[in-house]
């Protein structure tokens, strides 16, 4: 979605999955684009616990790697199966690196693609 004026605003959305929800909810349902998924969505040793809000943080560190590199941070084979795929993923900010991006935007995105989602940058942070 583009705002209008003299210096427009890009925001990126997809309502497909989206739920309104209380601060501190915890989600069950295992859905979503698998390069956007994060790790705890799949690999969540205690599924009735759920996950929380900061697999949307992973999906825009996902995204803003993207954008920047015209790549996605790991390299996968679709045909592994997907819990395997997840437990294998190493985030390489290198190719960031090699487009000359920014060390203060480097520091964003790796905060956003913590694989510990205790570690991971929140939205209000």
């Amino acid at each position: 979605m583009m705002t209008k004026g003299a210096n427009p605003l890009c925001k990126v959305t997809d309502f497909g999955l989206a739920k309104m929800v209380q601060e501190g909810t915890k989600f069950q349902t295992a859905c979503g684009t698998p390069t956007y998924l994060a790790p705890e969505v799949i690999l969540n040793p205690n599924q009735s616990e759920g996950y929380s809000d900061k697999v949307d943080a992973w999906s825009v560190g996902i995204i803003l790697f993207s954008c920047l590199t015209n790549s996605t941070p790991f390299d996968e084979s679709e045909s592994t199966p997907l819990p395997q795929r997840m437990r294998e993923r190493v985030v390489d900010l290198g190719l960031m690196e090699d487009e000359g991006v920014s060390d203060d935007c480097l520091d964003f995105v790796g905060k956003l693609l913590q694989t510990d989602p205790t570690r991971r940058m929140s939205a209000g942070e």
